[in-house]
């Protein structure tokens, strides 16, 4: 459930999501799939450090 809501925000172009519970290792390749990556993969990636 919180891995979906992690990319729904993504998919609502949200800039700031409550990452702390997702699995973002996850979240990511999906993002990719989506063809989404330019979106925010590199905000999850500054989020994870």
């Amino acid at each position: 459930p919180e891995r979906l809501t992690c990319i729904n925000g993504l998919l609502a172009g949200i800039e700031e999501l409550p990452l702390s519970g997702c699995e973002n290792l996850e979240v990511l390749p999906t993002v990719e799939e989506m063809g989404l990556a330019h979106l925010s993969s590199l905000r999850i990636l500054d989020i994870r450090d």
